[in-house]
């Protein structure tokens, strides 16, 4: 009877300061959660002496609330539609490297977007952002990847994130890590030639892979020119606003590009102006097969859109002396055309084809606008 009484005693103890433990942690975590709201609040408030006091009881907390607070500021500044969102923004700024752990855990997207807040942390972290990054190397593939595009953010010419973003890209079995990596090396100055081939695989899947991989060439440059005849086929197929990319992709390859001209020729009569205006200035920049590309860059001399006028004009200059056989065209659009900026494009076309009558066409005109002045 008395072991039964004192082993009841025990239960009834250990149940008590169960329950007493209990009720600490959770009076524990419910002031927590009210100080971290609190703290959150006060870190978004306009008046700048609670946020500069927010601030302080921030770098006092510990690692976990720092954390909490971090991850709700980025979700409130990613938004930005009112101030308190920009003040969630500026507060991840003033922050600089101690955001940037807690950030790289929340990351989805690498882009240079303004109000992007990783991208806002690192960059105003500057080079203290580079050893915090540099921890996540190592961690799971979408956060090293995150960490490596950042790197090359703040340093464009940092080698040791670009060959760790080349690595991931060429074995990369995943679309969307593969979508990181490109959007990561699209950040680097000057891309090696080696990722190219890597790059130009990407562009056979359609939607954003492609569109990451588009961008990734642009930075390329000239040297983009091995791309040319896949840069094309997708130019084929995509819809007219998925045109631009490949079309800019394109216009930097110069000459390489020359088999994309006949199909340039095409597309230079779409209705489409914002489409025209970017297919006359490839065919400039391609420069080459005049035999093909004049007639069609003299029809655009007669459009009713002076824009297109004006880029038709700027397209003739680029082909120098070998467009000497649009001289009549141009003279005859300088004389009709309105506006001073498509004047100045066919005259400025005129002048760098140079010959007689190019230039004899320049001076008619500048007669003529004498005369009407007096």
């Amino acid at each position: 009877m008395g072991i039964t009484k004192k082993h009841n005693l025990d239960v009834n103890s250990r149940t008590l300061a169960f329950y007493a433990w209990f009720a600490v942690f959770l009076a524990v975590s419910l002031f927590s959660q009210r100080t971290n709201a609190e703290l959150f609040d006060d870190l978004i408030c306009p008046d700048s002496e609670i946020r500069q006091k927010a601030f302080y009881r921030l770098d006092s907390s510990n690692q976990t609330i720092q954390e909490k607070v971090i991850v709700r500021l980025i979700e409130r500044s990613y938004n930005s539609s009112n101030q308190q969102d920009d003040l969630a923004l500026k507060a991840l700024k003033a922050m600089r490297a101690s955001a940037i752990g807690p950030a790289i855990k929340t990351i989805d997207d690498i882009t240079l977007a303004e109000k992007n807040p990783w991208v806002a942390i690192c960059l105003n972290a500057g080079k203290e952002a580079v050893p915090e990054l540099r921890k996540f190397l190592g961690s799971d593939e979408i956060h090293a990847v995150s960490a490596a595009g950042l790197m090359l953010l703040v340093d464009p010419e940092m080698k040791e994130a670009s060959a760790f973003l080349s690595k991931k890209l060429k074995t990369s079995k995943s679309d969307k890590l593969a979508l990181f990596c490109l959007k990561a090396l699209s950040l680097e100055s000057e891309p090696s030639d080696t990722d190219l081939q890597n790059v130009i695989t990407r562009l056979e899947k359609p939607g954003n892979l492609r569109e990451a991989a588009l961008a990734c060439l642009d930075k390329f440059g000239a040297r983009a020119s091995p791309s040319v005849p896949e840069v094309l086929k997708v130019l084929e197929t995509e819809s007219k606003e998925g045109m631009i990319l490949p079309l800019k992709v394109l216009g930097n390859c110069g000459e390489s590009a020359y088999e994309a001209v006949p199909y340039l020729c095409e597309l230079a009569a779409k209705d489409d102006i914002v489409l025209r205006l970017n297919v006359l200035r490839v065919i400039g920049e391609i420069g080459v097969d005049p035999a093909r590309s004049l007639p069609v860059l003299e029809v655009s001399l007669k459009h009713e859109d002076e824009f297109v006028i004006a880029a038709a004009a700027d397209a003739l200059g680029r082909f120098d002396k070998k467009a000497y056989r649009s001289v009549p065209a141009l003279s005859k659009a300088l004389m009709s055309c309105k506006q001073n900026y498509t004047q100045d494009k066919i005259i400025q076309a005129l002048r760098v084809i140079g010959t007689e009558d190019a230039l004899a066409a320049v001076d008619k005109f500048r007669k003529e606008i004498r005369q009407k002045k007096k």
